[in-house]
């Protein structure tokens, strides 16, 4: 997605693209700098980054002198400082993808400009991204790849946030929960909808027996095919509607996770709450979060002291603190959910 459509090859596109009202963290020379701190209505903050005698212009702020952008490190720097625009040089390789990956983590718009003046085209994002041609290209974030990763991410979170330090008190484990991906995982959770456990996986493996687990096999099935493994008609319209959805798997491994849940929210029967754990658990994205989710709100609500379980829009800003581990504090609040719900009796 581009931010308003504009794509930006020079400082100039920059500066007009920046709304009044934005904080502006330059990471820049000298200077395009200049250039940006003269910009009314928008509050710019500079970052030294060396020792040269030209000062830089007097209407910026100055966020210290300090070494060059670099990684998560960043992510504080910018939630204190309220930044909402990044405007950085594109240094391309490692240290490109490390300054996408700090503005991701903290919802800010990154403009990375080129450093030649033939450059591919720059791309705006919200919350994080900037396309460069495919050169440095939006991160998709780390991946879970097994219980190491989620170790890290529990340990991140510990050491960030009292309540998750107690949360994880309480649990025996923090669980992987992976689960493979592709067009069988989707149609499973669309078949497990409003359906007791028991019910869903009874429905599933008659599927199974019958073949009835691809995109073909549903695009031939009839209605009495499905109705005979226990569809009821509203989900063998969305069973149909994904089999002809054309989604691509295998693109969605490399897709930014807003990508892939966009993507798949497009298709009838699935909702925001089937793409985020689609994404948490087939993809392995760590930084993806459900805040639609009862049991998370519920365990939220526990854990924090809070008078009532939070909405969706509040969880969701409240779960921005635990970037780039979202996915593991959904783990983590689960596992604590099912201990509080034996302890307390949670209906």
């Amino acid at each position: 997605m581009e931010l308003a459509g504009i794509g930006l090859r020079d400082e100039a596109g920059a500066v007009e693209a920046i709304p009044e009202g934005a904080t502006v963290f330059l990471a820049t020379g000298r200077q395009t700098a200049a250039r940006f701190a003269g910009l009314a209505g928008r509050r710019v903050i500079c970052r030294v980054v060396d020792e040269q005698a030209a000062p830089f212009p007097s209407r910026a702020g100055m966020a210290g002198r300090t070494a060059a952008l670099h990684g998560f490190h960043e992510v504080d720097l910018f939630r204190r400082l309220g930044v909402d625009w990044l405007v950085a040089k594109n240094a391309g390789g490692a240290a490109g993808r490390a300054k996408l990956e700090a503005a991701k983590a903290s919802g800010i718009v990154v403009a990375m400009l080129p450093r030649a003046r033939n450059s591919p085209r720059l791309k705006l994002v919200p919350g994080g991204g900037a396309g460069l041609g495919g050169e440095a290209g939006m991160s998709i974030g780390r991946i879970i790849a097994g219980p190491e990763c989620v170790a890290e991410g529990v340990a991140w979170l510990v050491a960030r946030d009292d309540g998750m330090a107690r949360a994880r008190a309480a649990v025996e484990e923090v669980p992987l929960r992976l689960k493979p991906d592709g067009f069988a995982q989707l149609l499973s959770a669309i078949v497990s909808q409003q359906v007791s456990v028991a019910s869903a996986a009874a429905i599933w493996g008659r599927m199974q027996a019958a073949g009835l687990v691809t995109a073909e096999a549903l695009a031939q099935a009839s209605d009495e095919d499905l109705r005979a493994v226990g569809m009821s008609r509203p989900k063998m319209r969305y069973a149909r509607a994904l089999a002809g959805a054309g989604i691509d798997y295998e693109a969605l491994r490399g897709m930014p996770g807003e990508a892939v849940i966009a993507r798949l929210v497009e298709v009838p029967g699935i909702g925001a709450w089937t793409a985020e754990i689609y994404a948490m658990f087939s993809l392995g994205r760590a930084d993806v979060f459900a805040p639609g989710d009862l049991a998370l709100q519920e365990a939220a609500r526990l854990l924090y002291g809070l008078e009532e379980r939070p909405k969706e829009r509040a969880f969701r800003e409240m779960a921005v603190a635990w970037s780039p581990w979202r996915s593991v504090a959904a783990r983590l609040l689960w596992a604590y959910y099912r201990v509080a719900k034996d302890r307390e009796g949670i209906g």
